[in-house]
């Protein structure tokens, strides 16, 4: 059982002056672009993020999310955009962002030969805590996150699940108002990612605002709002049902056929198809026009290719449908 009680107050002057602003949005974005020499990762993305909401950004490998988060954290400087955390700008105020956001990576950065108690005084001591502060800090989220009886553990030894708590305890050492989370549930199992949300919504309630990758389509259904980026580009924003009917022009169905291989193919040829993917035994297909007329028309079109089909089904759209769809159409814009 988690314990969220609001933990002492440890924000400078600085931040909780910005506290007090009430600003509507957390995180604000425009035009933000940064390029490697000829090689543009992020291209004119804009969003916001209202304060207390858990943001999922989702995309494929290299689409540009890992960039984005450490030019919001004040870790890479930006080519062109702007950027606000809060109030501070992150061209100018790289140096305060840094020291009063909380990250946690999916290599969880953590020291494994030091103790659960010394890895959570090494956190805070990096973000200028000391003393009686850190102290009072330490003990209150070994409490929170239920690792007390592990404080002299060293984390190397920890089980997974509990290696995560002290990775996310660590990044909210010094309480702070957004926490960036890079793929923070990678490779752990579903009954353990169902428990870190839980601290995660917990979290949320308190006002702490989060931006969060994930690869995870369930996961991804927890947010608040998704921002779904391929190629460097931003493209879809929206709550996950609003996101869901960004299918809503298009037609889906799931193919059952004896050759799955073959009829992937031949569907992924067939003029009108955006996207197939396979979902256990079955084939979903994405089609912005009617490919299935009177209910024999795929049917008809993988027969003649000698696949025999077992069935055709309409079915609704997943948000893993929509951004299989958004990559594919990407990847045709693409020189």
């Amino acid at each position: 059982m988690f314990h969220w009680s609001r933990p002492p107050d440890v924000l400078g002057e600085n931040v909780r002056g910005r506290e007090e602003n009430h600003l509507i949005n957390a995180v604000h974005v425009e035009g933000l672009t940064k390029e490697f020499g000829k090689f543009r990762v992020v291209d004119n993305v804009a969003f916001e993020i209202k304060k207390g909401e858990i943001f999922g950004f989702l995309g494929p490998n290299g689409a540009g999310k890992s960039t984005t988060i450490k030019m919001l954290c004040g870790v890479l400087q930006p080519t062109r955009g702007k950027g606000h955390i809060l109030d501070w700008d992150i061209t100018k105020d790289a140096y305060v962002i840094r020291h009063n956001i909380g990250y946690m990576s999916q290599k969880l950065g953590l020291y494994n030969d030091l103790t659960v108690a010394e890895n959570l005084d090494f956190a805070g001591t990096m973000v200028g805590l000391s003393g009686k502060r850190l102290v009072e800090r330490r003990e209150e989220l070994l409490r929170q996150f239920d690792i007390a009886e592990f404080r002299r553990q060293v984390a190397g030894l920890l089980p997974t699940g509990f290696r995560q708590r002290l990775a996310l305890a660590c990044a909210l050492i010094h309480d702070p108002p957004i926490l960036f989370l890079d793929e923070p549930t990678s490779g752990v199992d579903p009954q353990t990612r169902r428990k870190f949300w839980d601290m995660l919504y917990g979290l949320s309630e308190r006002g702490v605002t989060m931006m969060v990758t994930t690869h995870y389509m369930d996961e991804a259904e927890y947010c608040n709002m998704l921002g779904f980026i391929t190629g460097g580009k931003l493209a879809a924003i929206g709550t996950p049902t609003g996101i869901k009917r960004n299918l809503g022009d298009r037609y889906l169905w799931e193919v059952w056929a004896d050759s799955t291989e073959e009829a992937h193919k031949a569907l992924s040829a067939l003029p009108g198809v955006t996207a197939v993917s396979q979902h256990g035994l079955a084939l979903r297909v994405v089609s912005r026009q009617d490919l299935n007329p009177e209910g024999d028309g795929l049917t008809r079109y993988l027969e003649s290719f000698g696949i025999n089909v077992q069935g055709v089904d309409t079915v609704a759209p997943t948000l893993e449908d929509v951004f299989t769809d958004l990559a594919m159409e990407q990847g045709r814009r693409l020189p």
